[in-house]
């Protein structure tokens, strides 16, 4: 065996480890390809380093750059082929591609990368397709994701039964239903042990009743689950204590119970289990409306980091019950978005000490108001953050302003402040975000990790794009500008900037003055990178300009 089909084999055989990435990057400088081995080496470095690590932006950059140029032969496959696809060290990850996709080219992508995750990107196949596409490739896929495939009883017991699965260990369905039919799937299949991931993302029964967590418990008997997902579910809470009092529950890490029925009396059964979760959503539940204060005094939560509580209303029990939580001290994510939170309420949050290791807050959806945002930003946790989201929250160009001066967000990566605009919010409100804020944003010292930021709903002119696609301290990657109003004056600027090529995703859709040939100038900019993500939806581009669009940027393009 030569040294390069050895090296992809070592990687295949161990996709967790770097050193044989590395030791291929050492063969790719041998072999005279420097570029292919400084990409592996600074996706590998990116994968090491923290969100807010000081290297990070300019490895960003040098990422971008290289796949931009280099992309379709690295990938080794017709990039139309693919839907979508995944980087990782270096390497393909995970795919998402129909079954005839990996028929055709299969022997080519599996030799070329590890790819570990399949997504068969259907709403319907026939389950003989997708187990024929998986033949020779289900023993090294370990994420299997049919949340876009519809299929029955039957061929959902023959698609987990009739391959061999040494390696799957995170399973995404499309439907709970799909949970009824597990319980003889797990009894025969071989990767239910190993099963550490099981989510169901939505669907009833198909008699019209919701799934019961009682069919999960005895499905998953046996597996020893440490992320487990079933928003909507329809739960007691004797069922969701028998649940997590089963024997393998001391291995469940992460819980998703979003929207669930669940009652506040369900606090028993965290109170009870040998579960120590990280990661808990009970947004849109009653039980974190009215019992959030007990729940999060649970053993089962003295190890929490995330909480998603989105949707819960209580603003006060909220804020309360956090601020005298072992959680509010060692929290790295909190997203209470969508409940009405008023200034005055969540005032005490931002005024008491807080985690230093806060990484993620989203407020969306609330009322706080640009005195809000100014005590946010005097927040001593505040620092921390990388990914803020304030959308719908009757702020305007002041409270832009309060962020670009505070000097408090300096490892702040992504912010959104999207529709905080009298039309997505009350008529009355007589305030917005406009190209004031966007200049403040844009020109703030403090600012300069910024990559994403939203603004979608708020009014700019072409000025205000300027302001935000040519920046003088940050490169974004990342910007959203739909229903902004934009004109083709604001769509000339984006063409004609050299920080065009920097964006990996776009978003312009709702822009109805940009129809016709309004997109021309874009479609024909030399600085539109192959990798841009962009979404014109809603804007009446005409034919001849969607079809240049999607020319330069393939499956990239959405409109």
């Amino acid at each position: 065996m030569s040294a390069e089909p050895a090296l992809l084999a070592a990687i295949r055989a161990h996709p967790d480890d770097d050193t044989p990435r590395l030791a291929y990057a050492d063969w790719l400088d041998d072999a005279g390809d420097p570029t292919r081995a400084e990409f592996v080496r600074v996706q590998v470095e990116l994968a090491r380093l923290p969100d807010h690590g000081p290297a990070r932006p300019a490895l960003e950059d040098r990422e971008h750059d290289l796949l931009a140029a280099h992309e379709p032969a690295w990938l080794g496959v017709p990039s139309d082929a693919l839907t979508a696809w995944e980087w990782d060290r270096g390497f393909v990850n995970e795919v998402r591609c129909g079954a005839d996709t990996l028929l055709e080219h299969g022997p080519d992508l599996f030799s070329r990368h590890p790819v570990r995750g399949w997504d068969p990107s259907a709403t319907w196949a026939p389950v003989e397709s997708l187990v024929a596409a998986l033949r020779g490739w289900a023993s090294v896929i370990e994420v299997l994701d049919l949340q876009a495939v519809s299929v029955h009883a039957a061929d959902f017991d023959r698609l987990l039964t009739g391959p061999d699965w040494p390696r799957l260990s995170r399973l995404v369905m499309s439907d709970r239903r799909q949970f009824d039919w597990l319980v003889p799937v797990f009894a025969r299949c071989t990767f239910a042990p190993r099963l550490r991931l099981l989510r169901a993302m939505s669907g009833p029964n198909s008699d019209g009743d919701d799934f019961r967590l009682a069919r999960l418990t005895e499905a998953t008997a046996g597996t020893r689950l440490a992320d487990l997902g079933v928003p909507g579910c329809r739960a007691t809470a004797r069922e969701l204590s028998d649940l997590l009092a089963r024997s393998a529950s001391d291995a469940l890490d992460r819980l998703d119970l979003s929207d669930s029925d669940l009652a506040a009396t369900a606090v028993r059964a965290f109170h009870r289990t040998a579960a120590r979760l990280t990661a808990l959503d009970v947004s849109g539940t009653p039980l974190a409306a009215f019992a959030l204060e007990p729940l999060l005094a649970a053993p089962a939560l003295a190890g929490l980091r995330e909480l998603n509580v989105n949707r819960c209303g209580s603003a006060a029990n909220a804020v309360r019950a956090l601020l005298r939580s072992p959680f509010w001290s060692q929290a790295t994510a909190l997203r209470l978005a969508d409940g009405t939170v008023p200034t005055r309420l969540v005032e005490p949050l931002f005024a008491a000490d807080g985690p230093p290791a806060l990484r993620t807050l989203d407020l969306s959806n609330n009322f706080l108001y640009d005195a809000g945002v100014a005590d946010l930003c005097n927040a001593t946790w505040a620092g921390s953050l990388t990914w803020l989201g304030l959308g719908r929250n009757y702020l305007t160009d002041d409270a832009a302003e309060h962020i670009a001066r505070s000097g408090r967000f300096r490892h702040l990566r992504t912010l959104h402040l999207s529709y905080n605009h009298p039309r997505w919010l009350d008529e009355d409100f007589a305030g917005q975000v406009t190209d004031r804020g966007a200049v403040a944003l844009a020109t703030s010292p403090g600012l300069a990790t910024l990559r994403v930021l939203t603004l979608t709903g708020v009014n700019l002119t072409a000025a205000g794009v300027d302001a935000l696609v040519n920046g003088a301290v940050w490169r974004l990657s990342g910007l959203g500008l739909g229903h902004c109003n934009l004109t083709a004056a604001a769509v000339r600027v984006l063409a004609a900037s050299p920080r065009l090529a920097r964006l990996s995703f776009l978003d312009l859709s709702g822009n109805p003055r940009l129809r016709d040939d309004a997109l021309l100038p874009l479609a024909e900019s030399p600085y539109l990178s192959p990798l841009l993500e962009l979404d014109v939806h809603g804007c009446g581009a005409a034919d001849g300009v969607r079809a240049e669009l999607s020319r330069r940027l393939g499956r990239r393009f959405g409109g």
